[in-house]
């Protein structure tokens, strides 16, 4: 089993629609980058591991922080019992998790020099927001954000992006639609493998190198080679 380390809940505030964001603190030195996720261990048991809890993975949704280095939050829509869990959770209470973790939503210094696009469906918004709001404070290139949702939970991420010449941002039910083929580009996908899994063929068979498409399906994910 992974090492895991304890975060301390400060508090849980709803966003609508079903959605709360959970602030925490770890314990230790938590050392993330924008993109990645860790692995939560609720108290609830698993009924098909006997003895083991209910896990379940969940992005960070912000970037890092160094005036607080030990600080982040989670995202999260009522999907589930651990998301339930989750939100939940009381001030002082404290969580165990394993992580951080995510190789495929690579660090801000390893962007190549061309344009980025980071595009989400729902909650995806969670990784994608949190590398947009990196690339605004810190990165050089071009970056289109494209959200697809019913429901724009984070104005204020919104407003700070809205503020950068380098930002095109595209929020709405259909903003996939809009998401452009760019051989050149580097692409980050998020959310619903249903919704994204036709963009990324797309862009695939436009010619968009496959290492250049990076993908995070939370469900619905692409079936495995039998």
């Amino acid at each position: 089993m992974a090492k895991t380390s304890w975060a301390t809940v400060n508090r849980s505030v709803p966003l609508g629609d079903g959605v709360s964001r959970v602030f925490c603190t770890a314990e230790l030195d938590f050392n993330h980058v924008a993109g990645n996720y860790v692995i939560l261990r609720s108290d609830i048991p698993n009924p098909e591991k006997p003895g083991e809890p209910l896990k379940r993975a969940y992005s960070i949704s912000n970037p890092p922080d160094a005036n607080d280095p030990r600080g982040f939050h989670f995202t999260v829509s009522r999907v589930g019992p651990v998301s339930d869990w989750l939100i939940g959770r009381s001030a002082g209470d404290r969580i165990e998790f394993s992580g951080p973790w995510g190789k495929k939503f690579r660090a801000l210094p390893e962007d190549p020099p061309g344009p980025v696009h980071l595009v989400a469906t729902g909650t995806g918004f969670s990784p994608i927001g949190a590398m947009a709001l990196d690339r605004c404070a810190h990165g050089r290139n071009r970056v289109g954000v494209w959200w697809q949702t019913d429901e724009a939970y984070d104005p204020m991420a919104l407003d700070e992006l809205a503020k950068s010449e380098r930002f095109e941002v595209t929020v709405g039910p259909d903003a996939l639609d809009a998401v452009p083929v760019d051989v050149g580009a580097l692409y980050f996908l998020a959310g619903d493998g249903a919704l994204l899994i036709p963009l990324e063929d797309r862009l695939l068979a436009a010619g968009v190198p496959a290492t250049a498409v990076r993908t995070e399906y939370f469900f619905n994910k692409r079936p495995k080679p039998s």
